[in-house]
């Protein structure tokens, strides 16, 4: 029987519903619409439902109260892996929206490495990024992307680098942020709020069913 197979975990739009909804943006037409959130970030079949089973007991079930954690705690640590589900879900929904969009399958492979194996690639991650909360203006809410995470360019700290940080949307109002290492944490927050040029997070958008 067709599966209908999510490449964003429903778990994480879960603050956005409203009785099974989710309203969202379409770009092609230029409206704001509304689904029920199992059509939504999903296609018919992307993977055996043995990986949708991994998905779902693995990582998945960890991460509501990793989320609750990560809102509560003011200062996380930056060395520390008890964020281990959010940052591998936001690695597996960049190899599930390959899969989804380009048919790129290594989401699989990586989906079957060992405990140990997942622990020493968030390690390595860890070691070269930084992890910070993006609270967000209380005027403002924050939005999901298709994607499940916002690119934030760091050029405009130093216009001669190139380096990126993400945002990965956990509640309408705070945002997990992972940045290079190196960078002073006041300054990263500063790009993200509103001044004088830009409001990058809080302006940035909600997916389109597929």
């Amino acid at each position: 029987m067709p599966q209908n197979q999510h490449y964003i975990s429903k778990c994480l739009t879960k603050p956005w519903e409203s009785n099974g909804m989710l309203n969202y943006f379409d770009f092609e037409t230029q409206k704001i619409e509304s689904e029920p959130s199992r059509r939504l970030f999903s296609k018919m079949d992307l993977w055996p439902q043995k990986l949708e089973n991994i998905f779902r007991n693995r990582f998945e079930k960890q991460l509501t109260k990793e989320i609750l954690d990560f809102i509560k705690n003011t200062s996380p640590k930056q060395e520390s892996i008890s964020f281990r589900h959010i940052l591998l879900m936001h690695l597996f929904n960049a190899m599930r929206g390959m899969r989804a969009h380009h048919g790129v399958a290594i989401v699989e492979q990586f989906a079957l490495l060992s405990n140990g194996k997942l622990d020493e690639v968030i390690s390595e991650y860890l070691s070269t990024n930084i992890i910070i909360r993006i609270p967000i203006n209380p005027q403002y809410r924050l939005f999901f992307s298709e994607d499940g995470f916002f690119s934030i360019p760091l050029t405009m700290i130093n216009s001669s680098e190139m380096n990126i940080g993400f945002a990965i949307p956990i509640s309408t109002s705070m945002a997990f942020g992972i940045f290079p290492d190196g960078y002073n944490r006041d300054e990263l927050l500063d790009i993200v709020k509103e001044n004088d040029n830009y409001l990058l997070v809080p302006q940035s958008y909600l997916g389109r069913p597929k």
